[in-house]
């Protein structure tokens, strides 16, 4: 399996999440002043982190992700002080707004990390059953929002009869869809025994050269793969002979 492949379609539902939470959630009162600070540099943060997302570039993702990590749970604390100064109702949907953001961004940082090749195969398979975890919290998250509009002045002024919303409903459950298969389709794979190598013809075959590679044409000799033209055979010296 190549844990690549595995990973795409958070690229795409990664910055989804984290573009459109954040710009829903801007305070426009003077009742969120005291998170406003967080929320803008939340919003660059997260931007950031999409741009080098979207060009690939997992070095810089890699350093700007627990930055921004940090100022979601430090906008959370912030939150729980002003319990005495704003409506319950709109507090508990700026939480949870918050807490998908941060979900977001532990994909962000499952991804990262299997790109930089930081986890070996068998880790980035249990990464998988995460994130269709936080997958499966963010969606959660979402209908408790939309299910709060009638109590909250934030949200209807925000999401009510938004399609964006819907599409990124659509988006994250294809996500998690593929992902499922994925994993899925790697659970089914035979396990080969040592010295073999899982082809992609979905067979196991000798090693050639590493644990990992093995010859799809001619032969192994000395940890290389050596073809020998029609009418030819390879020879115990590695050379080839004709029949």
């Amino acid at each position: 399996m190549k844990k690549k492949n595995l990973w795409i379609s958070l690229i795409v539902v990664g910055v989804l999440i984290l573009g459109y939470f954040y710009a829903y959630y801007l305070p426009t009162s003077r009742a969120w002043d005291k998170v406003s600070e967080f929320e803008d540099e939340i919003t660059r943060c997260s931007l950031d982190i999409s741009s080098s997302a979207n060009t690939l570039d997992y070095q810089s993702a890699n350093l700007q992700i627990p930055s921004c990590r940090s100022k979601v749970n430090d906008a959370l604390l912030e939150l729980n002080s002003l319990r005495n100064d704003l409506p319950k109702e709109e507090i508990e949907v700026m939480k949870l707004a918050y807490e998908t953001n941060g979900y977001a961004l532990d994909m962000y940082k499952n991804l990262v990390d299997v790109n930089l090749n930081v986890y070996s195969e068998e880790q980035a398979v249990n990464k998988v059953d995460v994130t269709i975890n936080l997958i499966d919290e963010i969606l959660k998250n979402i209908n408790k929002i939309e299910s709060s509009y009638s109590h909250t002045r934030y949200y209807k002024e925000s999401w009510e009869n938004d399609e964006e919303i819907t599409q990124l409903r659509k988006d994250l459950i294809e996500a998690r869809s593929e992902l499922q298969k994925a994993l899925d389709e790697y659970n089914s794979q035979p396990e080969c025994p040592n010295g073999y190598v899982l082809g992609s013809d979905n067979s196991c075959h000798v090693s050639c050269g590493s644990p990992t590679t093995y010859c799809e044409t001619g032969q192994c000799f000395n940890g290389q793969c050596v073809s020998c033209p029609s009418g030819y055979y390879l020879g115990i010296n590695g050379n080839c002979y004709l029949n």
